[in-house]
């Protein structure tokens, strides 16, 4: 018997480690680019999620950044037919980060930068499967742009949402946070 379990267990070693990589966007334009994708999974079943940043160029210099969707409902195994824009940029949506609560709700934080490089935090909720989002709600409390960086959510078993990001103060790169209490509605 304790043959047979040794001869499983490495058995079950030999074939654990990463399938085949598949393709998620389906952003085919040759002026286009994808950057900054983000990963969550649903908390139940098997559909997985990731937010992405497509650039459109113009040689060298973005001339726009939205912020995009992708669902897989097969673990990953494929992904819808169309990316799903979730925000188009004034000038530049970049730098998602995504996650979902416990009733499947998903979030999607990110960074819009009408000016090129100062702007705002936003967050997004979606709650079905991706399919609509919300309006955007302002996370930062800012009267007025700053040189934004990257924006992180998280959510907790009470769903709370949690933020966090960096921007400048000063001469120097510092780390803020804001959490909401309505699941980012306000």
């Amino acid at each position: 018997m304790k043959t047979i379990m040794t001869c499983l267990f490495a058995a079950s070693i030999a074939v654990a480690g990463f399938m085949p990589s598949v393709r998620v966007d389906h952003e085919n334009r040759s002026s286009h680019g994808c950057y900054h994708a983000d990963i969550t999974t649903a908390p139940t079943g098997t559909a997985v999620y990731v937010a992405i940043e497509n650039d459109s160029f113009a040689g060298i210099v973005a001339v726009r950044s939205d912020i995009y969707f992708q669902k897989s409902t097969d673990a990953g195994r494929t992904w819808l037919s169309e990316d799903l824009l979730v925000k188009r940029g004034a000038l530049f949506a970049c730098y998602p980060d995504i996650t979902t609560d416990r009733d499947g709700n998903i979030y999607l934080v990110y960074t819009e930068r009408p000016s090129g490089s100062e702007g705002h935090f936003y967050c997004v909720r979606s709650t079905d499967g991706g399919s609509t989002w919300s309006a955007p709600v302002k996370i930062d409390d800012n009267a007025a742009g700053v040189k934004a960086g990257w924006a992180r959510v998280a959510v907790d078993t009470a769903g709370h949402l949690f933020t966090a990001w960096n921007q400048p103060e000063g001469s120097y790169l510092r780390i803020f946070s804001s959490v909401s209490t309505d699941g980012g509605m306000n």
